[in-house]
């Protein structure tokens, strides 16, 4: 567990996103965004994000011996996938589409034991221009959790804390969660998808949540 009470920002926009990574990968955003917050470090297309091993396998209680080279591993498919956003275009005022990649560039720094990223243009203002509507929490609600399934839904619910519910349509919330071509069967999708999150989001962070 990280010492300290480091907080993940982001707008209401990348967080409705539709992406799919695993685990490590989604951990290395998270502890990306709020670590270039905690340091007040800013993002810039030209301004690379150090990660260190250590650090990292601190916030989310890993093996530090194995974890960097866990991060290289994940550094080499973070750097090959896209997030599709839902925005309004502002010349326009219609409805946009936009596919980006998550990080441009990507480095490691061996003997250091520190990798370095830098977010995309098109991700940068998700995470820096936030107004009203923006959804944050704190990374240690999630570190302990090992389903890249429990951390979505997690966010997706603490977006609608302040309101106390949420309702979708089960192919939305599908698609949110990455499971569009997984556990075909309703059961299945409750089984392995909804219920394994909702166990998790119990156990490591403060929220109790139930579902119809």
């Amino acid at each position: 567990m990280a010492e300290k009470s480091e907080v993940v920002v982001k707008s209401n926009r990348l967080v409705e996103a539709s992406y799919r990574l695993n685990l490590v990968e989604q951990q290395i955003i998270l502890f990306a965004i709020s670590r270039s917050r905690d340091e007040q470090l800013g993002l810039s297309p030209d301004k690379p994000v150090t990660i260190a091993a250590s650090d990292f396998a601190q916030a989310f209680g890993t093996n530090e011996t194995k974890v960097y080279g866990q991060l290289k591993e994940a550094m080499g498919d973070l750097f090959d996938r896209s997030v599709t956003i839902y925005d309004t275009d502002p010349d326009t005022g219609k409805d946009r589409t936009v596919t980006t990649r998550w990080i441009s560039d990507k480095a490691y720094i061996d003997g250091t034991g520190r990798i370095q990223l830098t977010f995309a243009p098109r991700v940068i203002p998700y995470i820096t221009r936030l107004e009203s509507e923006f959804t944050s929490y704190r990374l240690e609600k999630i570190s302990g959790m090992s389903s890249v399934h429990a951390v979505r839904l997690y966010e997706l619910l603490v977006q609608y804390l302040t309101i106390g519910k949420r309702e979708w349509a089960l192919a939305n919330l599908r698609e949110s969660l990455g499971l569009t071509n997984e556990y075909k069967g309703n059961n299945h999708f409750k089984k392995r998808g909804l219920d394994t999150a909702l166990a998790q989001i119990y156990h490591y962070s403060d929220s109790r949540v139930s579902y119809t």
